[in-house]
């Protein structure tokens, strides 16, 4: 049996993907740190969400930055494939990002990035089910929906970012979708909400030597589209070269909706390994609000980095004390 569709029929409405680990996936973060590691990058991300149910989610992202020193500057991007359903709604990106960054005293460092790409998605009709094709014996039939089959709808879409940070410390703010493009597949007008976020956090040195290096960096993750809002909070814990976390997705204490709404999503736990050259991170989503008795299978997520040969003269002027492996 097809999928039903829920509301796509009339304007193809869509949130943006919200992938778990948020520093493996910076440059989906926040375009300000673009070039933010001492060591320019090539990396790859896959999420696969809910498995075991028919409206699964499949996400794959490839990208890579590096940082010109003698501009202060930080040069990148990615591309990006999701897909929702069993291919009923694919969306294909491709965005282009640089940042700058400077000195604002000794201690503190700001940056300002902007992105620019180009979106593309494609739905699918002939795989839904529509309410008119059923009747009273459950029996299938024709739909006198006008469909139109596959569609394809392309847009440009504009987003920037800023961040300050310690060696210790770092605050990030960043506004997606800034012009706020039309994804209708009907020729009506649905525009895309844009999406503001704030990530933060302080890392912790426990220990810090040649041979042994020990911290914990508590962290959080608010990001706001449309009427949808969400709090992640984290904890990470870094024994170099390994790396772990755990993450809690939802607002419990400081947001309450009507009766019969869960405030909260998703537990997530991280594990991760730095080689000389490459780092892989896995993660998993443990679902904890009402949809976890449709037995979902979670949240699969994997990252792998490859790290360039460190120049000491190429850097950016401060190391970020996010919680990855830029520490060494």
């Amino acid at each position: 049996m097809g999928s039903y569709l829920l509301f796509l029929t009339v304007k193809g409405a869509a949130q943006d993907i919200q992938f778990g680990q948020l520093y493996t996936n910076s440059l989906y973060l926040n375009p300000a740190m673009v070039g933010i590691a001492p060591y320019s990058r090539a990396m790859f991300h896959h999420r696969t969400q809910w498995n075991q149910l028919d409206a699964r989610y499949m996400s794959y992202m490839a990208g890579g930055d590096h940082f010109i020193s003698r501009y202060h500057s930080g040069l990148g991007g990615y591309v990006l494939y999701d897909q929702q359903g069993q291919s009923i709604l694919n969306s294909y990106e491709a965005n282009l990002q640089y940042a700058y960054e400077a000195v604002l005293t000794e201690k503190l460092v700001a940056r300002l990035g902007l992105q620019a790409g180009l979106v593309s998605r494609v739905l699918d009709y002939s795989s839904l089910l529509f309410p008119d094709q059923l009747d009273q014996n459950g029996s299938i039939g024709a739909t006198q929906a006008n469909t139109g089959g596959i569609q394809r709808i392309w847009y440009p879409d504009l987003s920037s970012g800023a961040m300050v940070y310690t060696d210790k410390f770092w605050m990030g703010v960043a506004a997606h979708h800034l012009n706020r493009p039309n994804q209708s597949f009907i020729g009506d007008e649905s525009r895309l909400p844009v999406k503001f976020s704030m990530n933060g956090g302080y890392k912790i040195v426990i220990k810090n030597t040649k041979r042994y290096r020990l911290s914990v960096t508590p962290s959080l993750y608010y990001k706001l589209q449309g009427k949808s809002d969400q709090l992640d909070l984290g904890l990470y814990g870094i024994a170099h070269p390994f790396l772990v976390g755990i993450w809690y997705r939802g607002l419990p204490l400081i947001k309450k909706y009507r009766s019969g709404l869960q405030n909260n999503e998703s537990v997530i736990v991280m594990l991760g390994y730095k080689f000389e050259r490459i780092q892989l991170t896995y993660s998993y989503d443990f679902t904890v609000s009402k949809l976890a008795k449709a037995g979902t299978g979670g949240v699969h997520e994997i990252s792998v980095v490859y790290c360039f040969k460190r120049d000491a003269s190429k850097r950016p002027m401060k190391l970020l004390p996010c919680p990855d492996f830029t520490e060494e």
